[in-house]
């Protein structure tokens, strides 16, 4: 109620405060009283006291103990909210094969075994919405894809922090089955689809070229959407796609297609999904995060221990049979330590192609990166 109308009242009530809509609600300490101009942040809002010049005693009276109540509220709801461990909001990606480490912390007890009551799931259809709930306040925790984490970051439109690796691999070049081709030398002046230049998918066929010594421009490079690559490739308006599993798992098993190479031979350890945490929450919840990252590690631990019981979680969780499962996971490597030489390759890769800006990969990496949560769980 106070964060819906605090505006409103403020206004009504003829105080000169400057107000500034923040991307994040996360409550922050005041940093000035309110009775002297200068800087405060509260839940979504940043406010900064003009002057009281000129306003009447009677006025100040009146208005200023109406202003320090309703920031009393605000403090007071979001502080009380924010250290219920049952008010985490992880988001995910509905039926995907990357989010199942949160589906085995929370079907095998294992959040419960940390201290969590309960986790709010929100689920999302893709990796752009998640990074976007990030940036309205409505996400703590989230799984998504490296890509989509650096382009938020780059623009600054969110500000998260990578808190562990969910996996790494899970890439694959997928050609057209009737291709006689046994090698990248063989795609030179064909049609290769990838989601974009900039993503996971861009970057490990530029990774790909580079061993083999090809220049990326003697391959005809279209942008396309996952959901349309195997409707492509069967109208044969492509020779090939890169994409994430299960697509080509589920390209070849239909018989339209055929893996050239996965990334588990080109970039066996590149951080291909994340776990990120909202920077605020990190800030002021440093030991539920920890709590969480805890769970994380627990449930990749138990995903590497029981094979068929996880097989069995990721069917109900994504709704693909056995065959498909098999296949997909066998070009998927989890695990929560992220390779950091790999990621500065990509920042490379990224700005070398103009998507960000020069000298920008030292500032994403320092406001991206933050591995002391899983350096206290291993100590």
């Amino acid at each position: 109620w106070c964060h819906a109308y605090f505006k409103e009242i403020l206004v009504a009530s003829w105080i000169f405060v400057d107000f500034k809509v923040d991307d994040r609600k996360t409550f922050h300490k005041l940093s000035s009283t309110c009775a002297n101009p200068g800087n405060f942040s509260l839940s979504g809002l940043t406010c900064r006291v003009k002057s009281l010049v000129g306003i009447t005693q009677s006025a100040k009276t009146i208005f200023l103990p109406l202003l320090i109540l309703c920031t009393a509220l605000i403090g007071f709801s979001c502080s009380r909210n924010g250290a219920k461990v049952s008010e985490i909001r992880a988001g995910y990606i509905t039926g995907e094969i990357y989010s199942l480490p949160f589906a085995v912390a929370r079907d095998k007890g294992i959040f419960s075994d940390h201290g969590f009551e309960s986790i709010k799931e929100v689920t999302f259809d893709s990796g752009v919405e998640i990074m976007g709930a990030f940036s309205a306040g409505e996400l703590n925790i989230g799984y998504v894809s490296i890509d989509t984490v650096v382009t938020f970051l780059a623009r600054k439109m969110a500000d998260v922090r990578i808190v562990a690796q969910v996996n790494s691999a899970g890439l694959c070049l997928a050609i057209r089955k009737e291709l006689d081709v046994d090698d990248l030398s063989g795609l030179i002046g064909r049609r290769i689809a990838v989601p974009g230049i900039s993503t996971s998918e861009g970057f490990l066929l530029y990774m790909a070229c580079k061993k083999k010594d090809i220049s990326m421009d003697e391959i005809e490079i279209v942008l396309m959407k996952p959901a349309d690559m195997i409707g492509a490739i069967l109208s044969q308006r492509i020779d090939g796609f890169v994409a994430a599993e299960p697509l080509p798992s589920i390209a070849v098993r239909e018989g339209y297609a055929k893996i050239l190479f996965s990334s588990r031979e080109i970039l066996k350890d590149f951080p291909h999904h994340v776990v990120v945490a909202d920077t605020g929450f990190c800030a002021n919840h440093p030991g539920l995060v920890r709590k969480y990252i805890s769970a994380h590690v627990t449930a990749l631990k138990y995903i590497e221990k029981h094979p068929y019981e996880f097989r069995d979680i990721a069917r109900i969780q994504t709704g693909f049979d056995d065959e498909i499962l098999s296949t997909s996971l066998n070009n998927i490597f989890f695990s929560s330590e992220l390779n950091w030489r790999y990621l500065k390759e990509y920042l490379d890769f990224l700005q070398s192609s103009g998507v960000i800006a020069q000298g920008s990969d030292d500032y994403i990496i320092k406001r991206l990166t933050d591995n002391k949560f899983l350096r206290k769980i291993r100590d």
